[in-house]
């Protein structure tokens, strides 16, 4: 179905820029606010770093972890032994040499098999991107709980235009990973029920909600933060590393089918970066 992996391309884009520009500037606004008296202005980004690290981190260890021992070891007892540089007796240049066994077939096949993703690795990056869309969902839904007047209609039009593209980045990853049809109905209903949910939470608290409180701002920062964080890393390192730049399939498609694509990744950042402008 091209015309949803143009949609999906155009997820991506839109799931970049609400990073940077839905995301990070709130959390930069907030713990930047004179209340909170902080002598350092760039705290809503070391949040953000270090988010990327541990979802870089939490979703390596995963892997090794929920991996076979054998695949493991498989993997990593590769005849190829690296680079070495050795300098040739008469040169003044050092030359790059190989140590191998002459095994180059074995060789090929483990990068092969870190380039196309095993089963395992997909799954834990719909779960991840899953959690990762829930969190920011949640964090959106407590906004619109709490928002009311010309607030809560911008931000419903806003929320309603890259909740539908993320919607369709989720679907299409957990379409590619699972093979189970209710599995996918469950990542469906749980990325569903993640907004009304933050949505109850913010009509829960609006009663006692004060924006310009001092933990209403650390809280808001925070959380602003850390979900720029996890879309950054989603976005950039789960989506368009492994959907474009490593994909071999996507480097099949003809020039114009790719080029197509990279025009629906940048159309979905600028208009997500349009509206972030407007809303």
């Amino acid at each position: 179905m091209p015309y949803v992996r143009l949609l999906n391309s155009l997820g991506v884009g839109i799931i970049i820029a609400t990073s940077l520009v839905h995301m990070l500037p709130p959390g930069l606004e907030a713990l930047n606010d004179p209340c909170l008296n902080l002598n350092y202005s760039g705290l809503a980004i070391v949040l953000l770093v270090v988010t990327m690290l541990s979802m870089q981190i939490m979703e390596t260890e995963m892997v090794v972890w929920l991996s076979p021992k054998e695949k493991l070891t498989d993997l990593n007892s590769s005849d190829f032994e690296g680079p070495i540089l050795s300098p040739e007796p008469h040169s003044p240049s050092c030359q790059l040499s190989f140590q191998d066994n002459g095994n180059h077939n074995h060789h090929h096949h483990h990068h092969g098999d870190i380039v196309d993703r095993s089963p395992l690795a997909k799954k834990l990056n719909v779960i991840l991107f899953e959690c990762s869309v829930a969190v920011h969902s949640i964090i959106i839904g407590i906004e619109m709980g709490v928002a009311s007047g010309d607030t809560f209609h911008t931000l419903l039009t806003a929320i309603s235009f890259h909740q539908f593209f993320e919607g369709v980045a989720v679907g299409s990853s957990s379409q590619g990973a699972f093979t189970q049809l209710k599995t996918s109905v469950f990542v469906a209903l749980g990325f569903a029920s993640s907004t009304p949910c933050g949505i109850f939470i913010g009509i829960l608290i609006s009663g006692s909600y004060t924006p310009t409180s001092t933990a209403a701002l650390w809280v808001r920062g925070i959380l602003h933060s850390v979900a720029a964080g996890i879309l950054l890393y989603m976005g950039v390192v789960e989506l368009l590393t492994y959907q474009f730049t490593v994909n071999a399939d996507f480097h099949a498609k003809t020039r114009r089918d790719r080029w197509t694509h990279y025009v629906c990744i940048l159309l979905g950042a600028g208009v997500m970066a349009a509206i972030g402008y407007w809303a």
